[in-house]
């Protein structure tokens, strides 16, 4: 890994040094991103930094991180020494290269980490989920796969954690070690590089992972890559009857269908890839916004700015603002 952002990973957070000065657990979850849970939280979506798909953080070394879960998929990736985590009731030690897979919901603390062990938390939204990519590899009876499918299509998974060991260095570690230097060096063009890479990260965990999963994908399941996929393509002009007439069902069947299968009705699937096509135009391009909003199929210019701001959590020109930056 590059050695810059290894001494980055190394030097001290303000964190650590309050937890190892202090022999006591800093927290640097603000309150807005979490919610009270019993004898735990859970970190809230929000937690999503500058709205981009992917958030990775060192984890703060010398104090108990105490059971915790989350409103997304978690990953943590030992770059050097040892952790031990409980998941789910399971203790769970991880080496150099081993990496944890964490559902959505999944309870887990983790022991307080030493002078020499680096560990990361990659955390990604469901939209960085390659939707061409589960398509193409819907033949794949792999555990992994259907992790990620379940995850897409709001199911939970009965295993809510994976254990992924790895030795360094394998073409995974060296996908995911590329992964976060581009995220810590933010070189021009990153996130579409991180956006590549993370395609080729999944594809490389689930040709390597050779525990097969004990079910294949169920029919529903597929239908919905399908129709996910179909929805990415044609987002300016698909709609429910012409998708109901395509695959054989009734129109209504399929819509209750869809809103099982992902928690999202047939309609907030298309606003959100319309919504995905606009902020990429809005981040990468000088196209003026009232351009985009019609580039991208909205005919309500008051009806896109209030679903942007829902969606990213700010207004299109002031995020345009940010990215210029």
């Amino acid at each position: 890994m590059n050695k810059k952002v290894i001494e980055r990973l190394k030097t001290y957070t303000i964190q650590e040094k309050t937890q190892l000065m202090e022999n006591r657990f800093v927290d640097n979850i603000l309150d807005k991103d979490k919610k009270m849970e019993n004898n735990s939280f859970k970190i809230l979506n929000s937690l999503f930094y500058n709205n981009k798909d992917i958030y990775i953080s060192k984890h703060n070394r010398f104090s108990d991180y105490p059971l915790h879960s989350h409103q997304f998929i978690e990953i943590n990736y030992v770059i050097s020494g040892t952790c031990t985590e409980i998941v789910e009731d399971e203790i769970v030690t991880l080496r150099a290269g081993d990496l944890i897979f964490l559902d959505i919901g999944c309870k887990h603390s983790i022991k307080a980490l030493s002078e020499n062990d680096i560990m990361v938390n990659i955390i990604f939204s469901d939209k960085s989920i390659n939707i061409q990519w589960l398509s193409e590899m819907k033949k794949s009876n792999n555990i992994i796969f259907e992790f990620l499918v379940n995850v897409l299509s709001g199911i939970d998974n009965l295993q809510k954690y994976i254990i992924y060991r790895n030795k360094k260095p394998s073409e995974v570690s060296l996908v995911l070690e590329k992964i976060i230097e581009e995220y810590y060096l933010q070189k021009p063009f990153a996130d579409i590089i991180i956006s590549s890479l993370l395609t080729i990260f999944f594809t490389e965990l689930v040709r390597n992972y050779n525990i097969k999963a004990e079910e294949r994908i169920t029919p529903h399941q597929s239908l919905v890559i399908s129709i996910l996929k179909d929805i990415e393509e044609n987002y300016k002009n698909i709609n429910l009857g012409n998708l109901a007439n395509k695959y054989g069902y009734n129109k209504n069947y399929l819509s209750n269908l869809i809103k099982k299968e992902t928690n999202h009705t047939f309609s907030e699937l298309v606003i959100r890839q319309k919504l995905i096509k606009a902020h990429a135009l809005i981040t990468s391009t000088s196209m003026p916004i009232d351009d985009i909003i019609l580039t991208v199929g909205f005919s309500n210019k008051h009806f896109f700015y209030e679903k942007y701001k829902l969606h990213y959590k700010t207004l299109p020109n002031e995020m345009r603002k940010k990215y210029r930056k």
